[in-house]
């Protein structure tokens, strides 16, 4: 079973990606804009 957990909040937004309980991909937003505590807009 694939799970796509997907954080938007007021800061820090992430995306995750299981495949069978474990961690396919993770990442934030802040990795590709550089912005600390970047937020997706």
């Amino acid at each position: 079973m694939n799970i796509l957990g997907i954080s938007e909040g007021f800061h820090d937004a992430a995306v995750c990606l299981l495949k069978d309980t474990k961690i396919y991909y993770a990442s934030s937003s802040e990795r590709y804009s550089g912005i600390k505590g970047d937020r997706w807009t």
